[in-house]
């Protein structure tokens, strides 16, 4: 059979950054976030009340936590000690506490991995890779990390109880419940003291942490790295403002995702356009649709095809285009079979994709 053309779906929101790179064989596979992924942030928003109502003090501009890197770290690479978490794989979640070791410590900061996961789904390159795009590159913006960039677009992280500047970022697996895999969380549980927490039937950790998962996926595919800003920027948004809906807060938290250079892909919501802005219930068209009010604004738009030598073969988009799902015709009728690389710019973002031509 000949295959002449072939049919690209591009967005101007980069739709074709998930899932292009190839995971290790032996790790789990870089699934796109749209087969399953979930953030479980949304289903703490009880905890947001309750952090509301301990603390006092005034949010977001009203409150400079003046978040510096300090010298002297707290905490030491083979420092241990447990962290209250959140068993997902049942419903409600059970709070239970895992015994973890500090396996890295970066400018802004640090890694913790729960023990039973060392060297089985997480180990030092894993740490040192998510130091790196935390504290100083991204696929996006190689010159800045996950850190800069989120607390220059979105605000400045907490700050509460601990007078530490730097974030724990605690690795466990969160496991899946029903057709969910958990990335990561954040709970503001934490910023408040152990005594506030159980007044409100939980526990805190009483530093500023988020969580994210090493098993069932595998912690340094890109789209998991991509979950650091996500999870990051609910922890500067709750600083910010704690009463926030889940929509808008989720919205950008998507928007800190295609900052970081891989954004979640434009699926779910393009075939169920009628679902509502506001109304959050946890499924892949949720995030989507507050992704996709997050960034709607006309984008300059670039899609290109390349041979494997580098040369140009088609320039499929190179135009201002507004928000939605485009469709474009590759005509490959005088190129040869055989593999081919699809790079799109947009929003000072560029993502690739290999193309297998067969004629």
């Amino acid at each position: 059979m000949s295959i002449d053309m072939v049919l690209l779906r591009a967005s101007p929101l980069a739709t074709l950054a998930a899932g292009f790179a190839t995971a290790d064989a032996q790790r789990a596979p870089d699934l796109s976030r749209a087969e399953g992924r979930r953030c479980g942030t949304p289903l703490l928003r009880g905890h947001y009340d309750a952090a509301a109502k301990a603390q006092l003090r005034p949010r977001g501009d009203d409150y400079d936590t003046h978040h510096v890197a300090s010298a002297i770290p707290k905490n030491r690479v083979g420092d241990t000690r447990f962290f209250w978490s959140f068993d997902l794989s049942g419903m409600p979640p059970l709070w239970i506490q895992v015994p973890s070791t500090c396996r890295g410590v970066g400018r802004h900061c640090y890694v913790f991995v729960a023990d039973d996961q060392w060297n089985v789904n997480m180990d030092a390159g894993d740490v040192q890779e998510v130091l790196y795009r935390f504290n100083t590159s991204t696929p996006g913006t190689p010159e800045e990390g996950i850190f800069s960039i989120d607390t220059g677009v979105f605000g400045s992280p907490p700050d509460e109880l601990d007078e530490d500047p730097r974030i724990y970022i605690f690795y466990s697996a969160l496991g899946s419940y029903g057709t969910s895999v958990f990335d990561g969380y954040f709970d503001p549980m934490n910023e408040l003291t152990e005594q506030q927490a159980q007044n409100y039937g939980g526990h805190s950790n009483e530093v500023e942490m988020f969580y994210m998962s090493c098993d069932p996926v595998n912690p340094v595919a890109p789209s998991t790295l991509s979950v650091l800003a996500h999870e990051f920027e609910h922890m500067i948004h709750w600083n910010m403002d704690q009463n926030e809906t889940s929509w808008v807060d989720e919205g950008c938290a998507e928007l800190a995702m295609l900052f970081y250079g891989v954004p979640d892909p434009i699926t779910g919501f393009p075939s169920n356009p009628d679902n509502s802005l506001v109304d959050w219930d946890q499924e892949w068209a949720d995030y989507i649709k507050s992704y996709l009010f997050s960034v709607a604004e006309r984008t300059e738009v670039r899609l290109r095809v390349y041979d494997l030598s580098g040369r140009v073969v088609a320039t499929l988009f190179d135009e201002i285009l507004s928000p939605g799902s485009h469709t474009t015709l590759w005509d490959a009728t005088d190129l040869a079979s055989g593999v081919y690389v699809a790079t799109l710019d947009a929003r000072n973002t560029t993502s690739t994709n290999r193309l297998l031509l067969l004629k």
